[in-house]
């Protein structure tokens, strides 16, 4: 009896001993997985414990081990050179002067960055804001709801009157819908727009190829004025693509230069004439072609395939370009477009007073008459003119009365242009200045 109880009592112990043992052995597992955990999270919040850390410790898998504290030895920590931060987001360094001006911004002294373009703009005093046309700093629009008006003048690139142009302004109301108001200047470049809804909007000059644009601000009630030679709306000088192929008796540079207009030229005819004009690509890289009296067709067509040459210009004029010709350059105007207009031979040197034919010549001079210097002799006549060409003048060339005199045709669809003038561009302005309003007019036509 007492045998059995002792053999109960050993197999109790022996059960004991092993939940203790099986205890302990959990309670040391445990104890390890803690102090992991534990030095983990503590090696985490030494190194920073945000992205940019775990970023710095992902992109060190596989390479080098020894990464210091500070890795370009300047005693900075974010291994930056000195004058350099390192920044959280992209992770580079960026300089703590950019402009050297003394200070940590990115714009230079006096200018601020716009948050929204990024671009520095000067920084403007009390209540003005910055125009990015004019680069200036403007009294803010009056926000009141309603309509002003803008007056003004429109220019060439030189600050000359540039009569006769398109201007429209354009923006959006109070309503935010779209407007845009147009009208054309007069002789002397002068327009008024009306009923202009309150607001920041843009102006807009354009003439033939040219344009030009500007921030206006419009205020309910008032007048904007846009005159005098700081105001006014010029066109561009440089925007336009222009050649001169040079002649003699003339000098179409001169005049272009003197309105502010850039432009290449190809003295004397040649293979250059023939080369560029073979070459379609290089042809239409240009919007405007100027052939001076006595650059001669026939004289180019030596250096290249006429009916290539030929075929190139109708494609110049008819995808919107323009040619301008001038006496015995005619070839350049009739080639292309024989339907326009037939020639005749030469005739000596004459003053004439010519007929003012077209409206838009009438509106330029003010006049019905103008007097007409044929400088030389043998200069080319024209016999007729066929529509849709345009006649601007006509007056007696040896002999015959009612000759035409200069003639202009406009593309329908794409609006390229051909002008034709049987005067010369140099000698005008000693025999008549009104001639040199006429051809700086026609220059804008293009």
């Amino acid at each position: 009896m007492l045998g059995q109880e002792y053999l109960a009592l050993s197999r109790i112990y022996e059960r004991v001993d092993w939940i203790m043992v099986n205890l302990q052995k959990t309670v040391a597992l445990f104890a390890v997985s803690f102090l992991l955990l534990f030095t983990a999270c503590s090696e985490n919040v030494q190194g920073g414990g945000n992205d940019a850390g775990q970023a710095q410790d992902v992109d060190n898998i596989g390479g080098d081990s020894d990464v210091r504290p500070d890795p370009d030895g300047d005693s900075e920590e974010n291994g930056c050179e000195d004058g350099q931060t390192l920044n959280p987001i992209s992770g580079g360094c960026t300089d703590d002067d950019p402009n050297g001006d003394g200070d940590s911004e990115d714009c230079p002294d006096g200018e601020i960055e716009n948050p929204g373009t990024g671009e520095c703009e000067v920084e403007c005093d009390g209540n003005e804001v910055f125009n990015p046309q004019t680069e200036e700093c403007e009294a803010p629009v009056d926000q009141e709801c309603g309509f002003g008006a803008i007056e003004g003048q429109a220019c060439a690139p030189s600050g000359q009157d540039l009569g006769q142009a398109m201007v429209s302004v354009h923006g959006e109301d109070c309503d935010g819908e779209s407007f845009t108001i147009s009208t054309q200047a007069d002789a002397e470049g002068f327009f008024a727009l009306y009923d202009v809804p309150s607001g920041a909007h843009q102006l807009q000059v354009t003439s033939g190829s040219f344009s030009g644009e500007r921030a206006v601000p419009v205020a309910s009630g008032q007048t904007t004025q846009l005159l005098g030679d700081t105001d006014k709306v010029c066109v561009e000088g440089d925007d336009v693509q222009i050649m001169v192929f040079q002649g003699s008796n003339e000098n179409m540079g001169n005049l272009l230069e003197e309105l502010g207009i850039e432009f290449d030229n190809i003295p004397g005819t040649g293979a250059a004439t023939a080369n560029l004009l073979s070459n379609l690509d290089e042809l239409m890289e240009y919007d405007i072609l100027f052939f001076e009296c006595n650059h001669r067709f026939t004289t180019a067509m030596s250096h290249g395939d006429e009916s290539e040459i030929v075929t190139n210009l109708q494609y110049f004029v008819n995808q919107g370009n323009s040619i301008y010709a001038a006496d015995n350059a005619y070839e350049w105007a009739l080639e292309p477009f024989p339907e326009l207009a037939t020639f005749g031979g030469t005739t000596g040197s004459e003053i004439v007073d010519a007929d003012v034919m077209s409206s838009a010549m009438l509106t330029l001079l003010g006049t019905d008459i103008m007097e007409v210097d044929f400088d030389l002799s043998g200069m080319r006549v024209i016999n007729e003119v066929h529509p849709p060409s345009l006649i601007h003048f006509r007056g007696e060339r040896g002999g015959v009365d009612g000759r035409p005199l200069m003639y202009s045709y406009t593309e329908p669809i794409n609006e390229g242009t051909v002008i034709y003038t049987s005067f010369h561009s140099s000698a005008q302005g000693t025999a008549s200045d009104e001639i040199l309003d006429v051809l700086s007019f026609l220059i804008f036509q293009l």
